[in-house]
């Protein structure tokens, strides 16, 4: 009978180390999803405007001698974009400032993802990028089908770009400028355990003007977790690595951007964050 009793306890200490679950080391953070409202740092400031859905409807950016402004139109299956940008009149703001560049893009949506970009710059060349995504909805190549011959010098006609996916993250990017020398860069990426995503530092924030779309999955599903270092092919380029700060609704508060420049010397950059809370919009 003891043996029996002994033996029944035994089993029931095996049910219960099997039914436990180890507890992570680490506990997973998780980025609260509200809306970005702005951002202040040494080399760019930016702020958004959403309509009552939370699609971002005006984005505005300044850098050191230029202001840029986008404001974004919704249709069914297409987003209208009109972007403009502006110089600085001798460094300093001015509401008369020389006009310099626009630009009017159409983006097709199909099943809610941009699927091609069209539009013509105010020369009159027109462009035609085509987008490409997984069955995971990630994207993974995009490409101008519509290069021009008078603008071969400028890359952002001919770029080829194709994304390398790994774990939910984008680790590598690849550009490809098949009429300017035949040149192929590409950068790596490195993640941090928090999960989210932050468009300014995601690997496709380069898309510029349509940055603000990219965290309401116009392009594809965001990256899992956030850009810890970034590092690049040309060889001269020091990696760059960053650190965030959250606030009391685990929202980014501050990322802090550490640029080191070789001979022992490092640039820090600090940006901060202001968020709008989505059940407070309009």
């Amino acid at each position: 009978m003891k043996k029996l009793i002994v033996l029944v306890l035994f089993m029931l200490g095996l049910i219960s180390c099997s039914n436990s679950i180890p507890e992570p080391e680490t506990p997973e953070v998780v980025l609260n999803t509200d809306r970005i409202l702005s951002l202040d740092g040494p080399y760019l400031s930016c702020a958004f405007e959403y309509d009552n859905q939370g699609r971002v409807v005006k984005y505005t950016s300044q850098d050191s001698n230029m202001d840029y402004f986008t404001e974004y139109k919704y249709d069914k299956d297409r987003i209208y974009v009109s972007y403009q940008q502006y110089r600085w009149s001798n460094g300093e703001y001015d509401t008369h400032s020389q006009y310099t560049f626009s630009r009017e893009d159409t983006l097709f949506l199909v099943n809610g993802r941009v699927d091609s970009c069209a539009g013509a710059r105010q020369d009159g060349n027109r462009f035609l990028f085509k987008y490409r995504y997984n069955e995971r909805g990630e994207m993974i190549f995009f490409r101008n089908e519509n290069v021009s011959k008078k603008h071969l010098r400028n890359p952002w006609y001919e770029e080829e770009v194709t994304y390398e996916w790994k774990d939910g993250n984008i680790i590598k990017v690849t550009f490809y400028s098949p009429n300017r020398y035949n040149t192929t860069n590409y950068n790596t990426y490195g993640y941090s355990s928090l999960t989210g995503n932050f468009a300014f530092i995601e690997p496709r924030s380069y898309l510029t003007e349509h940055v603000a779309l990219i965290a309401n999955g116009y392009f594809g599903v965001a990256c899992r977790n956030l850009v810890e270092s970034v590092e690049y092919s040309d060889g001269y380029s020091y990696p760059l690595r960053y650190a965030y700060e959250l606030d009391e609704h685990k929202r980014l508060r501050t990322i802090t951007e550490t640029h080191p420049l070789g001979e022992g010397h490092v640039r820090y950059k600090e940006y901060n964050i202001k968020w709008v809370n989505m059940a407070k919009l309009p």
